[in-house]
């Protein structure tokens, strides 16, 4: 009796399935196409990155680690920072200084995400993060020059 209700059951659900047949089809070609655009467009699914993972992408890494200094403040995170320091900017300060007014923030970073990024037709990028700490939410803006350094930070 159980095995013949099951057959009943299947063979109803089946019958059901197949008087939808162009709903369904028009649903699964629907479904296809928006997992194709999704895997032909891998930016759409990039996510803000967490301080001591910023991805860097787009000719920005010296502006996600600059930000993962200023969210970290070790030693190692500041001394890459300074590198990625265009030439002017170390002509005017050393490292020690580039440190010390990092660690003198007194920033105590929760959160950080890129929110956005803009390349001017120069060839410099204008890179925008969110940084949530234990007491406000602050903005940042990152200038990246066409060499890839990092020219100004606001």
């Amino acid at each position: 009796m159980t095995t013949y209700l099951l057959q009943r059951i299947g063979a109803r659900a089946l019958a059901g399935l197949w008087r939808q047949k162009q709903t369904l089809a028009v649903g699964m070609a629907m479904l296809v196409g928006v997992v194709g655009y999704l895997v032909l467009s891998p930016t759409l699914l990039a996510t803000p990155a967490a301080a001591a993972g910023v991805t860097p992408s787009g000719g920005t890494t010296c502006a996600d680690t600059t930000m993962t200094a200023i969210a970290q403040k070790t030693p190692a995170a500041l001394q890459q920072a300074y590198q990625c320091m265009d030439v002017t900017f170390q002509q005017r300060t050393t490292e020690q200084q580039f440190a010390a007014q990092v660690q003198a923030s007194g920033l105590v970073v929760t959160h950080i995400a890129r929110v956005g990024v803009y390349h001017d037709p120069s060839g410099s990028t204008l890179v925008y993060y969110a940084l949530n700490s234990t007491t406000q939410s602050i903005g940042y803006v990152v200038y990246v020059d066409a060499n890839g350094l990092v020219a100004h930070v606001q």
